[in-house]
C-alpha cells in the first residue's frame, strides 16, 4: 500500500480539527436525518473504543459527554425539541439537562448558561495521536509506504480503470485500487462530486487544574463555537474565523489572526469565568468539507473500475473510523460491507445544482442544508 500526502501525515484536516467527538452535531436535525446518521456514528464510537488495544497506542479517547448549550429561553425550547427529534430517530444516549442538572454536570459554567442537550457517550480524541497511531501500525504491520510533500494532480485511467496517480513528482502506479481521500480538496481531482470547503480555527490553552469541562457547542453572539478538554489538561476552543472568507478559495487560507485569539479568550471567560487567567499556547486554522446532506461520500466512483472515493467529512471523529472500515471491507470482500453504503454513494447528487453565495460561512451552509432537506 502507498499513501500519498500533499504535505505530511496529519498536516491537513485530520490533524487540524478541534478533537471533539460529537456524534450528532448541529441543529438542522430531522427524524429522518438522525436515522440516517445513527448506524454510522454508533459503529464509529464502538470502533474508537477498541483502538487503543488494536493499535497498541493511546489515542486519548475520553467519553465524558457533550453539551449543546442554551443561554436564551428560545434556545432552550429549540434544544428540547431537538432532543425529542433525536429520541424519535432512535438516539437513546441524548437527553435534556435543565439548569440544575447542568450545574451538577459542569459547575464551572457561567450562570447565564441556562440548559443543555447532553449526549453521555460523546467526548474527545487526540487527532494527532489517532492519525499517527494508524500510520505507525500501517507501516509496522503491512509495510505501508508514505510519500509526503507530494501533490496528486490527477488520477490515471486506462480503458476506464484507475491504474495510478499523476503527482507533481511523477507517476505512481497502483496494483489494485486508487482511493481518493482528499476531503475538501477532492473536487480538484474529482469534479463530479459536490463538496463545500469550510475554514475552521482552533486554539489550545496551557494545562489547567482538573475541572468538569466536557465537550460543548455554543452560539456566542451569533457565532458558532465549540470546545473540549484534552487528556493532559489543556483546553481546546474552535470555531470559524472572525473575518469570513470572501470567496470559496479563501476557505483554504490557513492563516489565523489575533482577532481569532481574542474571540476565543472572550468565549472562554464568558462560559467559564474562573478560567479567565488561562493562557493560550497556540492557534491554527484548517479546512474541512461539507456535503449537501452532511454525510460523507463512501463508495466506488460510477463509470470507472478500481476507483474508490472516501471523502466529504465535516465531522471526522464521528465518521472517519467507520468510513475507513467500510472502505477496506468493500475492497477486501468483493463489495460487501457490514453497513450498507448505498446512501453514501459518490454520485447521489448527480445532476443536482447547489447554488451558494461566494461568501458562505458554516452557519449559512447549515441553513441551506436544512432547506435542502436531503
Amino acid at each position: 500500500m502507498v499513501v500519498v500526502e500533499q504535505r505530511s501525515i496529519a498536516s491537513g484536516a485530520s490533524g487540524r480539527n478541534g478533537s471533539c467527538l460529537t456524534q450528532l452535531d448541529g441543529r438542522e436535525m430531522t427524524v429522518q436525518r438522525v436515522r440516517k446518521r445513527l448506524p454510522f456514528v454508533r459503529s464509529d464510537i464502538t470502533l474508537l473504543r477498541g483502538l487503543n488495544d488494536e493499535l497498541g497506542r493511546d489515542i486519548e479517547l475520553q467519553q465524558f459527554g457533550s453539551m449543546d448549550l442554551a443561554s436564551t429561553e428560545h434556545e432552550s425550547e429549540e434544544l428540547m425539541n431537538l432532543v425529542a427529534i433525536q429520541k424519535a430517530g432512535g438516539d437513546d444516549a441524548t437527553e435534556f439537562f435543565s439548569n440544575e442538572a447542568l450545574r451538577e454536570l459542569s459547575p464551572a459554567l457561567a450562570n447565564h448558561v441556562l440548559d443543555s442537550k447532553f449526549c453521555r457517550i460523546d467526548g474527545s480524541v487526540n487527532p494527532m495521536k489517532l492519525c499517527w497511531a494508524f500510520a505507525l501500525a500501517a507501516f509496522e504491520r503491512y509495510g505501508t509506504r508514505f510519500i509526503t510533500q507530494t501533490k496528486v494532480e490527477r488520477i490515471i485511467f486506462r480503458g476506464g480503470r484507475a491504474i495510478g496517480v499523476r503527482t507533481n513528482r511523477g507517476e505512481i502506479r497502483a496494483r489494485m485500487w486508487v482511493i481518493n481521500c482528499t476531503n475538501a480538496w477532492s473536487p480538484e481531482i474529482e469534479p463530479k462530486i459536490t463538496i463545500f470547503p469550510v475554514i475552521n480555527v482552533v486554539g489550545v490553552t496551557e494545562q489547567v487544574p482538573p475541572i468538569p469541562v466536557v465537550t460543548w457547542e455554543y452560539t456566542y453572539k451569533g457565532y458558532y463555537c465549540y470546545g473540549t478538554s484534552q487528556k493532559n489538561g489543556s483546553l481546546i476552543l474552535g470555531g470559524h474565523p472572525t473575518f469570513e472568507p470572501e470567496t470559496v478559495e479563501g476557505h483554504f487560507n490557513e492563516s489565523a489572526s489575533f482577532e481569532d485569539l481574542k474571540r476565543f479568550a472572550g468565549i472562554l471567560c464568558f462560559l467559564y469565568p474562573s478560567l479567565g487567567c488561562v493562557s493560550f499556547l497556540r492557534i491554527w486554522a484548517g479546512t474541512f468539507a461539507m456535503t449537501p446532506d452532511r454525510l460523507p461520500y463512501i463508495g466506488p466512483m460510477p463509470g470507472y473500475e478500481h476507483y474508490f472515493v472516501n471523502t466529504g467529512y465535516s465531522n471526522g471523529m464521528a465518521y472517519c473510523i467507520i468510513g475507513a472500515k467500510l472502505t477496506s471491507e468493500y475492497i477486501l470482500d468483493s463489495g460487501n460491507t457490514s453497513i450498507s453504503i448505498d446512501m453514501l454513494r459518490p454520485d447521489r447528487f448527480a445532476g443536482m445544482k447547489f447554488e451558494l453565495p461566494k461568501k458562505c460561512s458554516y452557519k449559512l451552509l447549515e441553513k441551506y442544508i436544512g432547506e435542502w432537506n436531503l
